[in-house]
């Protein structure tokens, strides 16, 4: 039995006007969606919402319905649940498709697609397009999704050739949702034996923060914290992009982690520094928790920077300084959430939290 707690952001970003990205999450369905309207094409922020809602339509209907194991199989070695989720994406894909025929000013549009969904002890994952999706267990990350990108398809041809394609094919789709009648969507299923977390994100998460840094996030983070840290890291790097995440940590009903309650630590009152690349300022921790500080501050930092905190030290503690990133905000300062403490930071943070 799996225990989930999952959360979802959504940003225009830096550059663009409009959002043409979309997510759905919904912990009861178990589904966990996210969908980015193609760039450059009309009216990709309808084609996006139409492949969400499509989805979740689909599955909200046939999840616990009969007829759900009489639905057109593609693949014999798929699992019922595998079955419905891919029947689930065709008819989004109609869907779209049709409305590209039919309205002028839709025509061309697509989206691509990335769909998790739970079912007992397995993971299905589903996508359309070049909208990763990340499973991370034991401290380390892999995708399960297949990037549908002339780059991503030119390197399963010749793993040894010389890659001298240019860059902007990364982001040429060789799939998508609603360009044709109908497409051809990767599945994957994975057992969950053990505790996991899903991230699933639009490129303009993944061109600016690379795997290793979305692991050390939602690992160190709560859901509800990560995401608001992730978006602000893409930000911070340029931001040309929408920005969308769907995190959902899930472990079993024994170990299951306690809700997300905003609780960071014992009150306290301590003068730290704090310091960026651009920035050097002065605030008060007033909580201390095993994942991180609050600083009371009027000069917040921005969600994502870096950042590194010093102690001035006490009697009994010398100074000492650690490393870690904004990842929240509110009227009273900033939460920072550490990275990579020593067993000698941990000791002296452990020290002054207990007075």
């Amino acid at each position: 039995m799996l225990s989930i707690q999952s959360a979802g952001i959504t940003d225009v970003g830096r550059k663009r006007k409009g959002n043409e990205d979309a997510y759905h999450l919904d912990n009861d369905l178990r589904l966990f969606i996210v969908a980015d309207g193609m760039g450059g094409h009309a009216a990709g922020e309808v084609a996006s919402r139409l492949v969400v809602d499509s989805v979740v339509d689909f599955m909200t209907k046939f999840h616990a319905h009969p007829a759900r194991n009489e639905l057109p199989t593609s693949a014999t070695e798929l699992s019922p649940s595998a079955n419905l989720l891919l029947n689930a994406v065709h008819m989004a894909n109609r869907v779209v498709h049709q409305n590209a025929q039919q309205k002028p000013a839709y025509k061309g549009m697509g989206s691509t697609v990335s769909a998790v969904y739970l079912a007992d002890d397995s993971l299905i994952a589903v996508n359309v397009g070049d909208s990763p999706i990340y499973l991370v267990q034991d401290q380390s990350i892999r995708s399960i999704s297949v990037p549908h990108t002339m780059l991503a398809e030119y390197e399963d041809l010749h793993p040894e050739g010389n890659h001298q394609l240019a860059a902007h094919l990364k982001h040429v789709l060789t799939r998508a949702m609603g360009l044709r009648e109908s497409v051809t969507p990767d599945v994957s299923e994975v057992s969950l034996s053990n505790d996991a977390i899903v991230v699933i994100c639009s490129d303009g998460l993944s061109d600016k923060v690379p795997p290793d840094e979305i692991c050390s996030v939602v690992t160190r983070e709560p859901p509800s914290h990560a995401g608001s840290t992730l978006v602000g890291m893409a930000n911070n790097r340029g931001g040309e992009d929408n920005i969308t995440i769907i995190i959902a940590r899930l472990t079993t009903e024994s170990a299951a982690a306690p809700e997300d309650s905003g609780d960071t630590g014992k009150p306290i009152r301590i003068a730290v520094d704090y310091d960026t690349e651009e920035v050097s300022n002065q605030g008060f921790v007033t909580q201390i928790s095993d994942a991180g500080v609050f600083i009371e501050t009027a000069d917040p930092i921005a969600l994502g920077e870096e950042i590194s905190v010093t102690f001035s030290g006490t009697g009994e503690i010398p100074a000492f300084l650690f490393n870690g990133r904004v990842c929240r905000r509110d009227p009273k300062g900033m939460e920072i959430c550490f990275d990579h403490l020593t067993e000698d930071q941990r000791t002296r943070l452990a020290i002054l939290r207990n007075g």
